[in-house]
């Protein structure tokens, strides 16, 4: 099977109908030659890794602006083409009233002609013929929809400090819900003891892989000043719920053991936990009729901006706490476990739009949100503006309410 995609500047409407239903060959019909070729080579790497061969041609048009030259164009793509279907979600609208007028004079070629909605992962019968191409719902992995938009994903084994693959062991999620049952009594101690035991770590680490850490408390709070919160009575609970294989306290010397290099992760950063938990939970959201809500889910991913460039490189990255996939849908989460800053909605607005123009869903979510402090109206109201969802106070909910509420932003 051929299809005919009029180029679209959204990447995304110009390899949907690949994805419901795998064809032999893609004929992207307008566009400049290396725009449309950078995507070419990006959405074949795509399908190479799903281990499917997919032909990409472009097909220049001089005459874009001229109805009847496009006619013709495309009825010679036609005619080429025995076995082509006309995708019609994307593409500038002189093309879509030339393929309507091609169509119409090529009726006995019964040529199938579909359109998706990206944002319920539908497809529309636009020719009326009770057929239509898709044999699979269409979706796309957290890694996949960061690509096709031009980007990558930075993984901590080739940078320091970026992309972490858990590995999200039955245990390790077990350890996760055992964690967050202690922040959730109190998230602002919880974040401010974190803070000590983060900066602890930059003071006393013997080696990055290490697992063991001796604390000097007089040291630690002389470094802090103000900020210091004693680690003690946190780090007492840590090790009595399993999370530290190992604590001892005597005076000011303090020595702990922590039960693997992922709960140090969640341990040496404040506002880890949150995100994991965060993510943990989208992991595990059904449907009514139990399949799952979201297809692809990470945590803390550090996406460079220019992975298409053949120029040099910019500066330009962000880290999204959680980012999820429902099918073709990004969802943008940004998790805070203490104050929010007023760019934080800045900052979620800039990377989904990158990643995700105007289909992606956009959510902060929050512990601290309090509705008695000057601004925090404000603040809603200019998150509302942007269509950004605010879920807060998630420390007060049950396992049970977050995936009921991480549910309903599709409703």
């Amino acid at each position: 099977m051929t299809y005919i995609e009029f180029y679209d500047h959204l990447s995304i409407v110009n390899i949907c109908a690949c994805l419901a239903n795998m064809p032999d060959r893609v004929v992207l019909v307008g566009g400049d030659r290396k725009n449309v070729q950078e995507k070419m080579d990006c959405y074949q790497r795509i399908f190479h890794q799903r281990g499917y061969d997919v032909e990409f041609i472009h097909q220049p048009i001089k005459e874009k602006n001229k109805l009847p030259e496009l006619v013709k164009e495309l009825t010679k793509i036609i005619e080429k083409y025995d076995d082509c279907a006309v995708d019609l979600t994307g593409g500038e609208d002189l093309y879509l009233v030339a393929m309507g007028a091609v169509y119409q004079a090529c009726r006995k070629r019964k040529i199938p002609l579909h359109r998706f909605n990206i944002h319920n992962n539908s497809i529309y019968d636009c020719d009326q013929d009770g057929v239509t191409i898709a044999t699979q719902v269409p979706s796309l992995s957290v890694e996949e929809n960061v690509r096709i938009y031009g980007g990558d994903i930075v993984y901590d084994d080739v940078m320091p400090n970026t992309t972490h693959r858990w590995d999200m062991t039955p245990q390790f999620e077990r350890d996760i819900d055992t964690m967050w049952n202690i922040c959730r009594e109190d998230p602002k101690k919880w974040n401010i003891t974190l803070n000590a035991l983060t900066r602890a770590w930059e003071l006393f680490a013997q080696a990055e892989d290490s697992l063991e850490l001796q604390i000097d408390i007089r040291i630690l709070a002389s470094a802090m000043g103000d900020q210091y919160e004693d680690i003690k009575p946190l780090m007492e609970e840590l090790y009595r719920k399993g999370i530290l294989y190992f604590y001892y306290a005597a005076g000011n010397d303090v020595t702990l053991i922590f039960k693997d290099d992922q709960i140090k992760r969640c341990l040496t950063k404040a506002g880890t936990l949150l995100e994991m938990k965060v993510f943990r939970m989208l992991r595990h959201t059904q449907d009514k009729d139990g399949s799952l809500v979201y297809n692809d889910v990470m945590q803390g991913v550090f996406i460079d901006w220019d992975n298409w460039s053949k120029e040099p490189k910019s500066d330009t990255a962000n880290e999204v706490d959680v980012l999820a996939m429902k099918g073709m849908v990004p969802v943008f989460i940004s998790c805070k476990n203490g104050l929010v800053k007023a760019d934080e909605l800045y900052k979620l607005q800039s990377v989904a739009e990158r990643f995700g123009s105007g289909y992606a869903k956009k959510i902060l979510i929050a512990t601290s949100l309090d509705d008695r402090l000057p601004g925090t109206a404000h603040f809603r109201q200019r998150a509302a503006d942007m269509k950004i969802r605010i879920i807060d106070d998630l420390h007060q909910l049950s396992d049970a309410q977050i995936q009921e509420t991480l549910k309903k932003i599709w409703h």
